[in-house]
């Protein structure tokens, strides 16, 4: 049952970055003005909006991906601990 405790926590910190996330995009990217008046200005602030965006995402990852690095540290350790 002690195996369970440390996956729990990832997955709650997974959700609770999802939302986190979540509440960034539709609060600060969503609503960014147009950088330049006209066409080109929807093009720059669209693709500004999804940089931005995919930074956030690659950060969830790169956070879960960590994460999971230590826990498998942690049990691989445990496994090969001499005797």
């Amino acid at each position: 049952m002690k195996t369970i405790y440390p996956i729990m926590g990832i997955m709650t910190v997974a959700l609770i970055l999802v939302i986190a996330e979540a509440y960034l995009i539709f609060t600060v990217v969503v609503p960014l003005p147009e950088i330049l008046p006209g066409r080109e200005g929807i093009i720059v602030t669209s693709a500004v909006k999804v940089v931005i965006s995919g930074v956030l995402v690659l950060l969830w990852i790169f956070v879960l991906w960590q994460l999971t690095m230590l826990y498998m540290r942690s049990k691989v350790y445990v496994k090969v601990k001499p005797t």
